[in-house]
This record gives C-alpha cells, structure tokens and sequence, in this order.
C-alpha cells in the first residue's frame, strides 16, 4: 500500500493548470499575437546574440562588432522596458519595448499566465519541506515545446 511519502513523490511537480479554462485562454491568446513593430530594422537584426562572436574589450566588456552600423553593441546596452495589463482570466499581457543605448528600436507583445505546483523539497531543518511554488510560463515557453 501507499504511504504519504509515496504520494508526495508522486504529487511533485504537478500542476493543475490544464484543468484551469483560463490556461486555454492564455494559448488562444498566444497564437493570436500581433507582429512585433520595428522602428529599427539593424538593431532588431543584432539583438539575437546567438549567432554572434562575441568579444571583450580592455574593460571586460563582451560586445559585437557591428560593420553594417560600425559600432561596437555591448551586451549590456540592451533594455526592456515591460508595462504589463491583467486580464480577466489572470492572464497577464505585456508589452515590451526593447531599447539599445537608449534608442526604441522594437515593441513586441506577449502573454504570461502565472500557475502553481506542488513541491516537494529537502529542508536543512526539517527535512521534507511541501508546498506551492508560483511559475509562470509565457508565449516564448509554448514556442519551444
């Protein structure tokens, strides 16, 4: 038979959120956002650094040289600036506009829906520690599965 240690095992990690009709809301809401809108095309382009060789400079400063803008991009001139709007549902819209050294270059949309799962955790007191730990998980996270 089961004892509670097994059920805890078990309930680890779980979430509910399938069973809420707002996380369905929050992926229609996903699939129906708008483009993004661009008022600078190259700073748009450079703003993915995977891609990118990166570099350091005499400071220890990683940077991309840029030599369509001539310029050196550091990676910590990027910026968002995110003013966000609850809906209804809890569903959290946002909208972020993206700036490089002070310039607009973007404002993009997303959605964010917050959930909660169960924890099970090893306390340094009390051993097994259980709970409800908050998550959240946005447009991007549906993109990658």
């Amino acid at each position: 038979m089961f004892n509670y240690r097994d059920i805890f095992w078990l309930l680890n990690g779980i979430s509910l959120r399938f069973l809420n009709p707002a996380y369905y809301v929050f992926k229609y809401q996903c699939t129906q956002l708008p483009q993004p809108k661009i008022y600078n095309q190259d700073y748009w382009e450079l703003s993915f650094f995977q891609n990118y060789p990166l570099e350091y400079d005499e400071n220890k400063q990683r940077f991309y040289y840029s030599a369509k803008l001539d310029k050196k991009l550091y990676v910590i001139g990027w910026n968002n600036k995110i003013a966000s709007q609850t809906t209804k549902w809890g569903v959290t819209k946002k909208e972020v506009d993206r700036y490089y050294d002070n310039i607009l270059y973007a404002t993009t949309t997303t959605y964010a829906y917050p959930y909660h799962t169960l924890g099970l955790g090893w306390g340094s007191r009390n051993g097994f520690e259980f709970g409800f730990k908050e998550k959240e998980i946005t447009c991007y996270d549906l993109d990658q599965k």
